[in-house]
């Protein structure tokens, strides 16, 4: 009788898993329209380096490494599908660090479930291409994951490779924290489970981790200075708090960006998959480092809640769709032993569910970004000279800075509400007025702006561009005297 080589099985299921990772990936890469917030990264990246700093110290939230390997690519003149295509690998990279996580600390049938599962994670297939910092910092915790996984179960006689193995994990630490700031929730949460698990790697990794903080120090001021710019208070969302934690689940692992009913579906199902996700992982690997894959994202959100801060968009927590996938596994496993017959079925359902829905996110443009180059064929058509345009949020400025018959008009970008009395007046003057609406209820809950048109003007013509992800909507309006 042939001897079944496991490794051997595993290795090359992995391969596969790997493969179909970076096919979804790589396609939603190389035909999904850019996002606003990546053309922003784009724009930034592309300063002088001294400027470049000064304007994400001022006007973002984030650290900078990202922006400074912008700045490398740009220099060497990569086209703009190299950053994204850099993206879709280090999500597929993710995915196999990853299965390697469960490997150590659960089954390579744990291991290769958590890969599939992360492979077609909606959330992940659309946020891993996006010239962003989200997929880089994933890619780093993951790998601080996986860095103190091997130093934890190394044997006692291998002190030199753990010496290796901790700086290894000091400059991932360190690069995360350059890359998004809530990263240091997910250093924070090795570091307890080494405080409560393992004390005696304890003087190790405090070692490490004050080598990251002292080659961290120098970006220290600059989140000082940030810290009053970043989320929104609850007082901006009154009466919405609530409704936005309970879709949470949904929004940052199997229906991002999604509203409505399918939202709050997906939110439901999430809810019951990480209870039932958790208690599996709790039984099966308890004192692992695999429950502390979702202590990140329970850190941000206490977070938020001790600052009176909004900062449950489903972008800060994509990390936690990882944990979920490690759960899976465990879970997947722990039938399997049990012979829970009912679980083994409900949990394959979910998972060609999953690989359907992640499908779509990366192949249906429905489920894209918002259509900017339509936008821009669209007005290009039937554009006049004389002509005003107004861009609530600004966006063409950001989404279509090449496009010279948009911006060779007269225009105003309205970023904030008391931009929009001088946006009327602007359009007072002009016998035509174009309005591009990208989620308008941001900066204009009661349409203030169309309102005042509509009273001056006649609507001419009015062109949606829509998606399935409402935030993606944008309608072209024309207004004439």
């Amino acid at each position: 009788m042939a001897v079944i080589d496991e490794d051997r099985w595993y290795r090359r299921a992995l391969i596969g898993i790997a493969a179909v990772a970076f096919v979804l990936r790589a396609a939603d890469a190389l035909r999904r329209p850019f996002h606003t917030d990546e053309r922003i990264s784009l724009q930034w990246g592309a300063l002088p380096v001294k400027e470049m700093l000064e304007v994400v110290r001022t006007l973002d939230v984030h650290p900078p490494l990202l922006f400074l390997a912008l700045h490398g690519l740009i220099l060497v003149h990569a086209p703009l599908w190299v950053p994204r295509l850099l993206a879709a690998i280090l999500g597929t990279v993710s995915v196999v660090m990853l299965s390697a996580i469960v490997r150590i600390w659960a089954d390579q049938r744990a291991a290769l479930v958590a890969g599939a599962c992360a492979t077609v994670m909606p959330v992940l297939v659309f946020y891993d291409t996006w010239v962003r910092m989200y997929v880089l910092s994933d890619a780093l915790v993951l790998a601080q994951f996986l860095i103190l996984s091997w130093i934890l179960t190394s044997p006692e006689g291998q002190r030199p490779r753990r010496l290796w193995l901790w700086a290894a994990w000091a400059l991932a630490t360190v690069l995360a924290g350059y890359t998004l700031y809530l990263s240091w929730f997910a250093t924070l949460a090795q570091g307890l489970y080494v405080l409560c698990f393992r004390r005696d790697r304890l003087a190790g990794l405090a070692v490490a981790l004050g080598c990251s903080l002292l080659a961290w120090t120098p970006q220290m001021p600059a989140l000082l200075h940030q810290l009053g710019m970043g989320g929104q208070t609850f007082q901006s969302y009154r009466g919405h708090e609530l409704g936005g934690v309970l879709l949470l689940s949904g929004q940052a692992t199997i229906a991002p960006e999604l509203e409505g009913f399918l939202a709050t579906a997906g939110a439901a199902v999430a809810w019951i998959w990480i209870a039932i996700g958790l208690c599996a992982v709790l039984v099966a690997a308890r004192k692992t480092l695999l429950p502390w894959l979702g202590a990140p994202a329970l850190i941000t959100f206490a977070y938020g809640l001790a600052t009176h801060k909004l900062i449950y968009l489903d972008r800060y927590y994509i990390f936690f769709a990882y944990a979920l996938a490690a759960w899976t596994g465990c879970l997947v496993t722990l039938a399997v032993a049990r012979r829970w017959q009912l679980a083994l079925a409900t949990t394959s359902v979910l998972i060609v569910g999953l690989l359907a829905l992640g499908t779509a996110y990366a192949l249906d443009p429905a489920f894209y970004t918002a259509d900017w180059p339509a936008v821009a064929a669209a007005l290009a058509r039937s554009e006049q000279p004389g002509d005003l345009v107004l861009a609530e949020q600004g966006m063409p400025y950001w989404t279509m800075p090449d496009d010279q018959n948009i911006l060779s008009h007269e225009h105003l970008f309205i970023f904030y509400p008391d931009q929009i009395p001088k946006a009327l007046r602007a359009a007072s003057r002009h016998k035509r007025v174009w309005v591009i609406a990208y989620e308008p209820r941001g900066i204009d809950p009661d349409l203030v702006l169309l309102s005042d048109l509509g009273r001056s003007f006649h609507l001419v013509s009015a062109q949606p561009f829509n998606r399935y992800l409402p935030a993606e909507d944008v309608v072209v309006l024309l207004f004439a005297r």
